[in-house]
């Protein structure tokens, strides 16, 4: 997957053991085409021969065939889709510069990248349950966006479905990141670096007096998607929590009487 790691065993056969060639250094690379064209931007990294170096002549001869591993990384932005891991032999330095190994010629794997995340929704109300009439922005739907997961993903959004009966009015929809567009909270591409680091969406609402009672009435879904890639858990992907209306009042009553005292028969 994109942001994962690649153990990749190189090896070289010797062909001279009496010309000088060390075999010091490979360059490794990620392309679209097996004789290493179409370089994906950035994909260049540099794997130095553990001591001591390959070298086919001298006192430390090398053997007929020699090889090493190394790590190369995919990066999280890659796209999904098929590619060639290339590799290039360096000879005199470690950081693959100057003369190419003359007995390593270019060679390329067929690599497969997957893009692969999780997208996970959690919603929190409050008050619950709200009272009608106790004031305006009385009610708050709190939406927390979370990822996880190797890759990074691509249009990120979450669709908002709210179920509001008489006398519930929205306010306003406060993101964190990103804007919203109608009832869309279009986040936008979320890289895998952000793991940790969750977003949210705060729908503010007003419960008028005239509203009635009524038992988880007021909602807002939320339902999270990406454009490109695979959210590897989709049962965390919606999110809901509804909120009940109550009503609270005080009824008063007080009596005078007059006159008093009251003189008998003055009436």
């Amino acid at each position: 997957s994109a942001g994962e790691s690649i153990d990749l065993t190189i090896g070289a056969g010797f062909t001279d053991l009496n010309t000088d060639n060390a075999w010091t250094s490979t360059k490794i690379w990620m392309a679209t085409a097996a004789d290493g064209t179409g370089v994906v931007a950035g994909s260049e990294a540099c794997a130095p021969l553990p001591e001591p170096d390959y070298d086919d002549t001298g006192a430390n001869p090398a053997p007929a065939f020699a090889s090493f591993t190394a790590v190369y990384p995919v990066a999280s932005s890659y796209a999904a889709g098929n590619y060639f891991l290339v590799t290039e032999g360096y000879r005199t330095s470690q950081d693959c510069t100057g003369e190419v190994f003359r007995d390593v010629s270019i060679g390329a794997v067929a690599i497969a990248v997957s893009v692969e995340f999780d997208l996970g929704l959690a919603v929190v109300d409050a008050p619950d349950p709200v009272v009608a009439g106790s004031g305006d922005s009385n009610l708050t739907h709190t939406f927390t966006l979370s990822r996880s997961g190797p890759s990074d993903a691509a249009g990120v959004e979450v669709d908002i479905v709210p179920t509001l009966p008489a006398g519930v009015t929205p306010e306003s929809f406060t993101p964190s990141v990103g804007s919203m567009n109608g009832l869309v909270w279009e986040v936008g591409d979320w890289a895998a670096t952000e793991n940790g680091t969750d977003q949210t969406l705060v729908i503010t609402l007003t419960v008028d007096p005239t509203a009635a009672v009524c038992t988880d009435c007021v909602s807002a879904e939320g339902t999270v998607s990406a454009t490109s890639g695979t959210d590897t858990d989709s049962s965390n992907d919606t999110a809901v929590n509804p909120t009940s209306i109550e009503r609270e009042f005080d009824l008063g009553l007080a009596v005078v009487d007059a006159p008093d005292p009251v003189l008998a028969g003055s009436g």
